[in-house]
């Protein structure tokens, strides 16, 4: 999960975003439910409704819920 963080960089496209999840739990690191939970806190639905840099924020909460998954 470090490697994932590392790689992430500062900007995350919502396709790659969903490849990581899809891989997440694939390799049982997450639940199915966990999984969907992800989508929708990274998918373009959500983030582009708020006047930000959708994918510069997407890559901070992907790494904000990976950080919480190694606790």
């Amino acid at each position: 999960l470090s490697h994932l963080i590392s790689s992430i960089g500062s900007s995350l496209k919502q396709n790659d975003a969903f490849s990581y999840i899809r891989n997440l739990y694939e390799h049982s690191f997450i639940t199915e439910k966990e999984a969907n939970i992800m989508f929708a806190a990274v998918s373009d639905s959500t983030l582009n409704p708020l006047g930000i840099h959708k994918d510069s924020m997407r890559a901070i909460i992907f790494k904000n819920i990976i950080i919480s998954l190694r606790r």
